[in-house]
This record gives structure tokens, C-alpha cells and sequence, in this order.
């Protein structure tokens, strides 16, 4: 159409036709083009700007072009937008490109006054810090007020830097132990009280040189096997399935260590030959009553293999999981290796030998140029969306599910 003649107001409403047939048409650059044209017009007035800004936006978006939005959207007025909600935008916009959103995430903790969404910012700003268990106590005072959204980041930091001694303060002076995260970390910590105790019962040996010594080490062995018997009722009680499992394994092994000790200490020489009959038909009394116990347990443990879904429900974890995570899992997963029954522990081993691997930027390239192609393709997405996820670029796969959501209801993006 030749617009030589044309005054303003044709100009607008002839490129803003060209804007929305263009758009129909998935035209993108066509869209973008006919959009600067429209910005062209001397005279355009401030909502015909931020509409053709719009659209430069909306097919830059389209086609994952994050850089050239967030650069477009900087200069945009968003009038529908708080100014708190504007810099989340930005933000997004920010770490969808791989830029620093730093900035826009402390305007928005400024300008915002929704404590939940003002918590989800102080959660990208510590999860993008080198430095995440300094930035954590900087934002803490805000992050106690959601334990559901605290727990799992206090997993993550400490799976990533693990520092006991701040995880424990905050299992003590937050509520995230009430949650599933928070409970992964408490065991995971309780893990490195049992490991030490692990020792130190296996190390300990009852000496036989004397009556005198024989004695006192015994007593210490039947110290900790005490010691092991409260370590056991203590997961029973919080109903954790791997300490549960690992004490009563532990537990099991010391009774029958404690057994076969027994039988093995020598008889009292200044006993006569018929109390040395006797002294050994008590001993192998009191040895039993300890293999008893040994057999009993191992029944129950065999119980709480069979009935239990955890092997199920920890493989799920583990394989989705990222990578810092994953390691914190594999502990767990070599610890309940060493006393599974056969079949789970091949399962476990087969496990731990499948490692975590991050998608290829050829990949991630790949899918992404994928769905610019096709923008409203919901496999498409949801593929991309797996890939971003496993690359460890959250942003991108919360805008994606988003995106996904959308195309599902059948709304127009």
C-alpha cells in the first residue's frame, strides 16, 4: 500500500493491521518490523508506543529472545503494572537472558509489600549468591515466616556447602523440620551422629587378661549396646525409615558381636573342673539371650525392607535431584547399600553407579530453537522445559511452566 498522501492516523491504523496480521500469521520479524514502523510515526501518542513496544516484546519473547525483551521492557511505561510487579518483571526477564538481576530483585524487596512473592526474590537473590549462607542470615527474619519455602532452600545450601553447625541452628530456630525438606536435612545430619557412634561401638573390644579388665570391658560393651538400644527407640520415635533401619542394623550386628564374645572368653582358671561345667552352660545362657535378641531385630528389619515404599520414594528423589543433591542422596543411598537385602541392594548399587547428568548446551540450544519455531507446540515446551530444569535454570523453567499452562487452557500467549 502506497501511503505517500497518508496523514498520521492512517499511517497508525495501517501498521497496526500490518502488526496484527503479521502476528496471526507467526511472522515474527515481520511483526517487529511492522511494530517500528508504527514507532516511526512522528505523532504516535504514548499508549500507541507502549502497544507497538508490546508487540516487539510479546514476538521477542516468542521466540526466547529474553535479552531483547528485557532491553525492550526497560524502556517501557507498563502501565497495568504496580511498580513492585515491574521490576519482578524485569527480573525475570533479567535471569531468562543470564543477565544480573540482582538489582530488580532488591527494588522489588523495597517496593513490594507481599511477604510470600517478597520471599521467593530473597530466595533467587541466596540461591544465585557464592556466598548463600551469608546472604541466607541477611534475609532470614523474612524467610521465618515460610518455613515450607525456607526448608528446602536450607537443604539445598547445605547440600551445596555443608556447614552442621548453621543447619543445626536452624532445624532449632525455624519450623522447616515440620516439612519433608527439613526432615531430609535433620537425618542427614543425625547420619554424621550415627556414623560416629557406628565407630566407635565396632572399635570397642572386651579384653580377657585379667578377671578385673574382662569386667570393665564388658560393661562398656553392654554401655553401648544400651547406648545403641536408645539410638534405635530415638528413630522409631521419629519415625524416620533410614535411621530406623540403619540403628536397627546396628543394633542387630552388636548383639550378635556381644554373643560370639561371650563364647569366647575363657573359663575362670581357678574354678574346679565340674564349676567350669557350669560356668560355660551359663555363659552360653547369657550368650544366647544376646543372639536371641540379635534374631528378633533382624526379623523386624526384614519387615521394614518389605513393607516400605522409602527405596521407591528415595530413588524418585535421587534421580531427580540436582546434582549437589544428588551427592547428599548417594550418602544415604551407600549407607542403607551396606545392610539391603539382596535384591535392594542391587537396586541401590544400580542406583548409585547412574549418575546425574546435565544437558549439553547443544541440547538445551537444540530444544529452544525447537519451540521458536513452533511457539505454541505444548511437547515442545514441556521438552524444553525438562532440559532447562536438569540444567539447573530455574527461571527458565518457571517461565516455561507458566507458558505451559497457558497453551493448555488455550489462551494466547
Amino acid at each position: 500500500m502506497n501511503l505517500d498522501g497518508a496523514d498520521d492516523n492512517e499511517k497508525v491504523k495501517y501498521f497496526k493491521n500490518k502488526v496484527i496480521l503479521a502476528q496471526k500469521a507467526l511472522e515474527f520479524s515481520a511483526v517487529t518490523d511492522a511494530a517500528d514502523q508504527l514507532l516511526a510515526v512522528k505523532s504516535l501518542n504514548a499508549d500507541d508506543k507502549e502497544w507497538a513496544m508490546t508487540q516487539k516484546v510479546w514476538a521477542a519473547e516468542l521466540q526466547l529472545d529474553f535479552a531483547q525483551a528485557y532491553n525492550l521492557s526497560k524502556a517501557m511505561r507498563f502501565p497495568n503494572l504496580s511498580k513492585a510487579d515491574l521490576e519482578l518483571r524485569l527480573a525475570l526477564l533479567a535471569d531468562l537472558a543470564g543477565l544480573d538481576s540482582k538489582i530488580h530483585n532488591e527494588k522489588y524487596l523495597h517496593l513490594s509489600k507481599d511477604g510470600r512473592a517478597a520471599n521467593l526474590v530473597r530466595i533467587t537473590i541466596i540461591k544465585n549468591s557464592r556466598q548463600p549462607w551469608i546472604e541466607l542470615d541477611k534475609q532470614i527474619r523474612y524467610l521465618k515466616t515460610n518455613p515450607d519455602l525456607l526448608a528446602p532452600l536450607v537443604l539445598e545450601i547445605f547440600a551445596r556447602q555443608r556447614d552442621s553447625k548453621r543447619a543445626e541452628q536452624l532445624l532449632k530456630t525455624t519450623m522447616i523440620v515440620r516439612y519433608p525438606a527439613g526432615q531430609t536435612l535433620a537425618r542427614h545430619l543425625e547420619l554424621g551422629n550415627y556414623l560416629a557412634f557406628d565407630k566407635k561401638i565396632r572399635s570397642h573390644k572386651i579384653f580377657s587378661f585379667n578377671e578385673q579388665v574382662m569386667q570393665k570391658t564388658l560393661k562398656e560393651r553392654l554401655n553401648l549396646i544400651s547406648q545403641a538400644d536408645k539410638l534405635a527407640q530415638s528413630a522409631l520415635k521419629k519415625r524416620d525409615w533410614t535411621l530406623q533401619v540403619l540403628s536397627a542394623t546396628l543394633l542387630a550386628r552388636e548383639n550378635r558381636r556381644l554373643e560370639q564374645d561371650i563364647l569366647a572368653l575363657p573359663v575362670p582358671s581357678r574354678l574346679e573342673k565340674d564349676q567350669k561345667v557350669e560356668y560355660q552352660k551359663m555363659i552360653k545362657a547369657q550368650s544366647q539371650t544376646y543372639l536371641n535378641q540379635a534374631l528378633k531385630i533382624e526379623s523386624e528389619i526384614e519387615t521394614m525392607w518389605n513393607s516400605s515404599k522409602t527405596v521407591q520414594n528415595l530413588q524418585a528423589a535421587y534421580m531427580t535431584a540436582a546434582s549437589d543433591l544428588q551427592r547428599l542422596y548417594k550418602d544415604e543411598i551407600m549407607l542403607l547399600t551396606q545392610s539391603a537385602p539382596r535384591r535392594a541392594q542391587t537396586r541401590l548399587n544400580d542406583l548409585i553407579k547412574s549418575t546425574y547428568r546435565r544437558p549439553s548446551q547443544k541440547e538445551i540450544l537444540a530444544a529452544r530453537r525447537a519451540l521458536s519455531s513452533d511457539p505454541f507446540d505444548i511437547s515442545k515446551a514441556k521438552n524444553l522445559r525438562e532440559l532447562e530444569a536438569q540444567g539447573g535454570n530455574a527461571a527458565m523453567a518457571i517461565y516455561l511452566d507458566e507458558r505451559i499452562d497457558q497453551l493448555k487452557k488455550g489462551k494466547t500467549l
